[in-house]
């Protein structure tokens, strides 16, 4: 009788065990204790490797009576990636997300009303990482989006500078080889897109033409077109605009025929890598 307990008690803690092995880790967990910073709180991600800006999702966070919340993408294709946090006193809070692992993230209100931010779970000094990678290349700190909004070229130029010397200072510390090399490169790529819109953009309002712009040109010499991270800033479609005639891109947005014909030819010529290819033409498909 004891002999087929056992066994009983054995068989149980087998299928457990085995059962526990096949759930995944739920991808996030976290608490946000007040209303004002659940108000339209949103995670901000991308679930597409090398995805551009295109294919960010957006996912209202639901809280329950306590203010916990959870997330999971088992369609997740990159075995991490970086995400963002909204809150609702407007901060962006960095995360680091990673297939079979669970991010913990934390927020109280202070007495200023805004967001004191902890991390737990795995990968906290990820996380961390990648709160500073997220806030030092918010591209609201350098391109103004609103017409009365202004963004003085060297002062712009001067914090990115500062931003990406201290990101890179953080990556000297790291001991993750994996999780260096791929963020020194994103940082780069990061980087080098901020740039190119703060010069762009200060040449826009000037009413000057980017594309004869010795700056501008240099900067887009930088960029690898068949280099897939490059998506994730659309530095490719940066690299294909500029080999577009200029005729043809003041017609962007009426008959695109024309524009779309010159658009796959630059794709042909320059573009090699197939994930590259397949991106950017299904971005003039979009359009088209």
């Amino acid at each position: 009788m004891m002999r087929h307990q056992y066994l009983k008690i054995g068989v149980a803690l087998l299928m457990a065990v085995l059962t526990a092995g096949n759930i995944q880790a739920q991808l996030l967990k976290g608490t946000v204790k007040s209303k004002h910073l659940q108000d339209g709180a949103t995670l901000i991600y991308n679930g597409v490797k090398n995805g551009g800006p295109s294919y960010s999702e957006y996912i209202k966070l639901q809280f329950d009576a306590n203010g916990n919340f959870t997330f999971d993408d088992k369609d997740l294709e990159p075995q991490y990636t970086e995400a963002t946090i909204y809150l609702g006193d407007y901060s962006r809070n960095g995360i680091f997300l990673q297939k079979g692992k669970t991010a913990m993230f934390t927020a109280v209100e202070n007495k200023d009303k805004e967001a004191d931010v902890t991390y737990g779970g795995d990968n906290v000094a990820m996380s961390k990482f990648s709160n500073r990678f997220v806030r030092s290349f918010e591209l609201e700190h350098y391109v103004a989006f609103e017409k009365n909004d202004v963004r003085p070229y060297g002062v712009c130029m001067a914090k990115l500078a500062k931003c990406y010397k201290e990101v890179k200072q953080s990556l000297a510390k790291m001991k993750n080889a994996e999780m260096k090399a791929y963020y020194t490169k994103y940082a780069r790529i990061e980087n080098l897109f901020i740039q190119l819109r703060i010069v762009g953009d200060t040449l826009y309002k000037a009413k000057k033409d980017p594309e004869t712009n010795p700056q501008y040109l240099a900067l887009l010499k930088q960029i690898d077109v068949n280099d897939p991270m490059g998506l994730k800033c659309s530095l490719p479609q940066f690299f294909l605009y500029h080999h577009i005639p200029k005729a043809l891109k003041d017609s962007f947005g009426g008959d695109m025929t024309d524009y779309s014909l010159a658009y796959i030819a630059a794709v042909k010529k320059y573009v090699t890598n197939e994930e590259v290819k397949n991106a950017v033409a299904g971005d003039i498909a979009k359009e088209y």
